[in-house]
């Protein structure tokens, strides 16, 4: 048996501690591969902070000239930064009119 434990999610809430079991038994069956199993679990089940946006293309900030698909920019949102990457870009011509729409994500 492997145990791993994370205090300070523990304690963020009354309703902090949860267990689970992770089924190792093909890993090497030393303590320590046991331990780093259950780490790795305990890794995996992290809370996320996850953000994304819809930028505006405007004359301070240009599709093509300041950004591009796959760029890495920081995005400002409730006194938090966050780095996100460009994931999707749209671009439509509609009677001679160009609108571009991409999507910014970010995921901790």
């Amino acid at each position: 048996i492997g145990t791993a434990s994370d205090s300070t999610r523990i304690n963020e809430s009354a309703y902090g501690r949860k267990e689970g079991t992770v089924n190792a038994s093909m890993d090497d069956d030393t303590a320590a591969a046991l331990t780093g199993s259950a780490n790795s679990a305990l890794f995996n089940g992290r809370p996320r902070i996850r953000f994304s946006a819809d930028p505006v293309d405007s004359a301070q900030f240009r599709f093509g000239r300041d950004w591009n698909f796959g760029d890495k920019v920081t995005a400002r949102f409730a006194n938090r930064e966050f780095d996100c990457i460009i994931k999707t870009v749209q671009l439509s011509v509609r009677n001679q009119e160009e609108t571009i729409r991409s999507r910014l994500e970010f995921e901790s």
